[in-house]
C-alpha cells in the first residue's frame, strides 16, 4: 500500500496536470547600513549614560564603527533606524526616526504582491524628547513583504520590511 498512495501523484503528472499551490514570493528587506549624521550617534549614545564615577572612555569609536552593525537609512531631511535584519518579528514595529528639521511625516505601507491589506500607524508627535527624535508604530495585518515610505518634506525614505509574525 505503500507505493498506491503515491500513483494519483504519477498520475497527475503523466497527465502534465498540476497541483495548485500558494506562491510564495521571497521577501529581500532592506538591509542599508547607512552612516548616520553625527547628531544621531550623539542622541543614541548620550542616551546610554553610565554612572557619574565610572571611567570615561580614553578613544571615542568612529560613526563608522558605530553604526556598522545597525541599519539606518536616510535623506538630507529624515533618517530611520530600520530593524537590523529588515525582518518584523510579530505583526508591529516601532521605527525609530530622527528629523533635520521638524516636519510632519507621512507613512504609506503595502503588500509588495499588491494583495489588499490592513496597515495603521501611531506616531509620536511631541516634539519634545531628544534632539528631533520621534518614534513610528506600523501595525500589519498580515505577514508577508511590505514596501514602506516615509514621506516628508516633499522628500521619500522608501524601503521593503518582511513581517514574519503570526
Amino acid at each position: 500500500m505503500k507505493h498506491g498512495a503515491a500513483l494519483p501523484l504519477v498520475l497527475l503528472l503523466l497527465l502534465n496536470c498540476s497541483v495548485p499551490s500558494p506562491v510564495s514570493l521571497p521577501c529581500e528587506p532592506t538591509i542599508a547600513r547607512m552612516v548616520p549624521p553625527q547628531f544621531v550617534m550623539d542622541h543614541v549614545v548620550g542616551g546610554v549614560q553610565g554612572a557619574s564615577n565610572s571611567a570615561q572612555p580614553t578613544a571615542a569609536v568612529s560613526r563608522e564603527v558605530w553604526a556598522s552593525d545597525r541599519n539606518y537609512l536616510g535623506n538630507d531631511v529624515l533618517w530611520v533606524d530600520l530593524p537590523r535584519d529588515g525582518r518584523v518579528r510579530g505583526r508591529s514595529v516601532s521605527i525609530s526616526t530622527y528629523e533635520i528639521a521638524p516636519s510632519r511625516i507621512a507613512v504609506t505601507a503595502r503588500r509588495t504582491d499588491a494583495t489588499p491589506a490592513a496597515f495603521s500607524v501611531e506616531r509620536d508627535e511631541n516634539p519634545g524628547g531628544g534632539p528631533r527624535d520621534r518614534a513610528v508604530t506600523m501595525v500589519f495585518s498580515a505577514r508577508d513583504c511590505w514596501d514602506i515610505t516615509f514621506s516628508q518634506s516633499g522628500k521619500d525614505i522608501s524601503f521593503v520590511l518582511a513581517v514574519d509574525g503570526p
